[in-house]
């Protein structure tokens, strides 16, 4: 009869393991990850909304970020960064607080001549062409108000934007999910395929029948090379998606209250992400962009954009002016800046205001990062009666006082070609 010990001796071992506690697992620890940010902003229009979608390109992976809040200062496409933060998956939540991560090496810049190509593609489950290649050429490079127009109108023929528009080439993929990454890639590689030789262009617009899928209209690198639409191509839709890519972000607006009053600035704001009304970067339709936006994407020479450390009076050239001051900024000592233009109407298409208008008769005041800082402008209702940004500017006989910096700015007078302010800095 075979000996029963070893059984026994297995039983009392088992029990031994099983009254022995064992340590618990600890949940994954914060960790810091390096690599090269991709950046792309994403319009809802109709809802006001947008979409801001981080991915970090490691040396081994291609990782999605989450910010709790606003992402730091620098991070955007085409940056060195290292983050802190919390793995889930394939997405690491970045750490909320001053800690999140640093900037290593700015992103290039995006500068000097530009060329575009437009690639109209469909896929696998919707062949559908809902628009012609003649219709998407005239949009983008045909028509007397096409966004080649408005680009080498905006920055005084500095940007001469050409390029082609590529018919229809079917992607070898289904559009059931939002993949507008891999189908920038698959279109650039059909076109490879037909022998075309896209090495000279340095931006690509991919246009596709539209679907719900992609929860965006527009969407573009900040900044970069690569913008896609979604549904047939529009003026405002291609230059804010563009824009995006020459380096600006959005201009917003703020809608300030106190004491349940609406208040020019105060500390309970709300902000309109495309509230600006005056360009195409904010909520209008066919508007040149600001200047601080102008400045940023290299088109005002460094004597058009002045910093203002002491008080004075000064003048201000409008904005579409060759020659003068066209914007004026302030610094806050916050980290913000307070940035003054003066518009009148120019043009034909875009900046065509009528010569009452409040953009054109006033001077504007906007919030922003520093002169060179990827960052939303906010917008300043100096007229917060109403319930229209489009009066927003400070009128002449007018003034508006900073809390926190203290500034005062007053609106001495304005005329066809220039506006005179004083300026009262705190100490100057």
């Amino acid at each position: 009869m075979p000996s029963r010990r070893p059984a026994l001796a297995f039983a009392a071992l088992l029990l031994l393991l099983i009254a022995i506690p064992m340590p618990a697992f600890a949940a994954p620890g914060p960790t810091q990850l390096e690599g090269t940010l991709e950046l792309l902003h994403g319009e809802d229009f109709a809802t006001g909304k947008a979409t801001y979608e981080y991915r970090l390109q490691t040396a081994r992976e291609d990782v999605r970020l989450e910010f709790a809040g606003e992402a730091p200062v620098g991070f955007v496409n085409g940056a060195k960064v290292r983050v802190h933060g919390k793995r889930d998956g394939a997405t690491l939540v970045a750490l909320d607080g001053p800690s999140v991560g640093e900037v290593l090496l700015s992103a290039p810049g995006w500068s000097g001549p530009r060329k575009l190509a437009v690639i109209l593609v469909n896929f696998s489950n919707d062949s559908s062409r809902p628009f012609s290649r003649a219709f998407a050429d005239a949009i983008v490079f045909g028509n007397p108000n096409s966004v080649r127009a408005y680009f080498e109108e905006e920055s005084q023929g500095a940007v001469r934007l050409t390029g082609e528009t590529f018919d229809w080439v079917t992607l070898p993929t289904s559009n059931k999910t939002c993949d507008n990454r891999a189908w920038e890639r698959a279109a650039r590689a059909a076109l490879a395929e037909r022998r075309v030789d896209l090495s000279s262009y340095t931006n690509f617009m991919i246009v596709f029948p539209q679907t719900s899928n992609c929860p965006w209209r527009g969407m573009g690198h900040v900044p970069g090379w690569a913008t896609w639409i979604n549904g047939a191509p529009n003026l405002r839709t291609a230059v804010h998606e563009l824009g995006h890519n020459f380096g600006v972000h959005h201009a917003t607006a703020l809608r300030c209250t106190r004491n349940g009053e609406r208040v020019r600035l105060s500390t309970n704001c709300t902000q309109a992400e495309y509230g600006d009304p005056f360009t195409t970067m904010g909520e209008a339709q066919a508007r040149h962009g600001h200047n601080l936006s102008l400045t940023q994407m290299g088109y005002l020479p460094a004597t058009a954009a002045r910093t203002v450390t002491t008080s004075g009076t000064y003048v201000l050239t409008h904005a579409a002016s060759t020659t003068g001051t066209r914007i004026l900024g302030i610094e806050r000592g916050d980290g913000t800046w307070m940035y003054l233009e003066f518009r009148r109407p120019y043009g034909t298409h875009f900046d065509n205001f009528r010569s009452n208008d409040p953009a054109v008769t006033g001077v504007t005041v906007r919030l922003g990062g520093s002169w060179t800082a990827i960052a939303r402008t906010q917008l300043l209702d100096m007229r917060p009666s109403t319930s229209t940004f489009a009066d927003a500017p400070l009128r002449v006989g007018h003034g508006f006082r900073d809390r926190v910096s203290g500034t005062k700015v007053y609106v001495e007078a304005t005329g066809s070609t220039t506006a005179k302010v004083t300026i009262t800095i705190t100490g100057g």
